[in-house]
């Protein structure tokens, strides 16, 4: 006997071919869709890069066509410690002038300093505080009773534009000995100093020194020479698998190069109730001393050792060649 399906049941084998049928099919469609969207969304993003990009080069052309002058600049010049100062040498080159009767004005911190022509351009030194901010804002070109304003944005802060910021860290053994109340501290490793300048300076002379409550208590002077600071390197490199490469004896510029070493191998007694902190003491062609924090270790009045080595910020204290302090860094950014 020949089995024959029924009709409702090849209605329903059809159904469940067509529902899956359907099924596949949709979604393959949501997948063309979701595509869609993407690619859509990836052209409206690309159209609005566009759109912006085009406003800004619009706004630089207008702003370049309605600027008075074809061409600006400032710069540093050189320091004047008596007055605690930085020279600013300021530049413009006016689209319109009429020599002998233009003049010009720059106006830095609300105060007026006039610009000289010289050929096609006007220039001017202007004094900016050593220790604080100040800014250009305006150049003023006047001309009788007619008076041409151009705004400037011309900041200055000589603190970190023009001397040296130093980020000093040590890499290497800490042992620590502790007899009654107070603690031996040894540190054998390689000491760097990071000076991060400007062009404007170059480095004579570094110490590593030792302040006990105040007090110095021990001073060694680098050998900042290509051969001493090999030397220095090649100590700490020995038996080590990641090695600190020097530059070449020809690449080496003693005193502008941003990486100084020390080998450092000492040991301190830091009593109860004291405090012991690492600075690096580092000496510019202008006379100027910049104290580097390294490492403090603080002993408390029941002989725990608390060890702070983490610089939070570039900061550092500035003293003239008389030791009188200039600028006094932040203590809060160290912890």
């Amino acid at each position: 006997m020949k089995f024959k399906p029924s009709p409702l049941a090849c209605l329903a084998a059809a159904s469940c071919v067509f529902s899956a049928v359907c099924l596949f099919r949709i979604g393959a469609l949501e997948n063309q869709i979701s595509l869609l969207e993407s690619n859509t969304s990836h052209q409206f993003s690309i159209l609005r890069d566009d759109i912006s990009e085009t406003r800004s080069q619009m706004r630089s052309a207008l702003e370049e066509q309605t600027n008075l002058f074809s061409s600006q600049s400032t710069q540093y010049t050189e320091l004047d410690m008596k007055n605690r100062q930085v020279w600013v040498s300021c530049t413009v080159c006016p689209k319109e002038y009429t020599p002998g009767v233009t003049q010009a004005f720059a106006v830095l911190d609300g105060q007026r300093y006039p610009l000289t022509l010289e050929g096609d351009a006007y220039t001017g030194r202007l004094p900016v505080p050593l220790f604080s901010e100040s800014q250009i804002d305006t150049v003023l070109l006047v001309e009788d009773d007619a008076v041409r304003s151009q705004a400037v944005e011309w900041y200055f802060n000589p603190l970190f534009d023009y001397l040296p910021n130093v980020y000093l860290s040590f890499d290497g053994d800490e042992s620590g000995v502790q007899e009654g109340g107070s603690w031996t501290r040894k540190l054998q490793g390689l000491l760097t100093a990071e000076v991060y300048a400007s062009g404007y300076t170059q480095v004579e002379q570094m110490d590593i020194v030792a302040v006990l409550d105040g007090e110095e208590i021990w001073r060694a002077a680098a050998d900042i020479s290509y051969q001493g600071q090999k030397e220095y390197v090649d100590r700490y490199n020995k038996g080590r698998s990641s090695a600190i490469a020097m530059p070449a004896p020809e690449d080496y510029n003693q005193g502008k190069g941003s990486s100084f070493y020390f080998y450092l191998d000492q040991s301190w007694q830091i009593p109860a109730g004291s405090s012991l902190q690492l600075y690096a003491d580092i000496t510019d062609h202008h006379g100027l001393h910049y104290w580097a924090l390294g490492g403090a270790y603080t002993v408390d009045s029941q002989g725990r050792l608390d060890i702070d080595h983490e610089l939070l910020y570039l900061d550092c204290s500035v003293y003239d060649d008389q030791g009188q302090m200039l600028w006094q860094a932040d203590d809060r950014l160290f912890r």
